[in-house]
């Protein structure tokens, strides 16, 4: 049940979530945040990464990177776009050419 609401706020704000907790003093509000963490957000993190490196920019068929639980495969682009969807991956920016 809470990996449905989880997954269901990821999906509507693009991943990002921002959680306000007030309240008097010692009455939890640690002890939830921590909780929170540790059931809901850390072990939903992946170590998975899809990326084209720059050498492939502006080729008619750009082979792609993912890399995974410490291994590395080259992908097409079509079988990339289809794992960063199948896998919720979140877009990023490269650092110089950015989207």
């Amino acid at each position: 049940m809470y990996n449905d609401i989880y997954s269901d706020i990821s999906k509507r704000t693009g991943g990002d979530i921002y959680i306000g907790v007030v309240g008097p003093v010692r009455s939890g509000k640690s002890t939830f945040i921590k909780r929170f963490m540790d059931t809901l957000v850390i072990p939903n993190i992946s170590d998975e990464y899809v990326y084209m490196p720059a050498s492939e920019l502006g080729v008619e068929t750009p082979i792609c990177v993912y890399e995974y639980s410490l291994q590395r495969e080259d992908v097409q682009m079509a079988e990339a776009l289809d794992i960063i969807r199948r896998r919720s991956l979140k877009p990023v920016k490269h650092p110089r050419l950015g989207e």
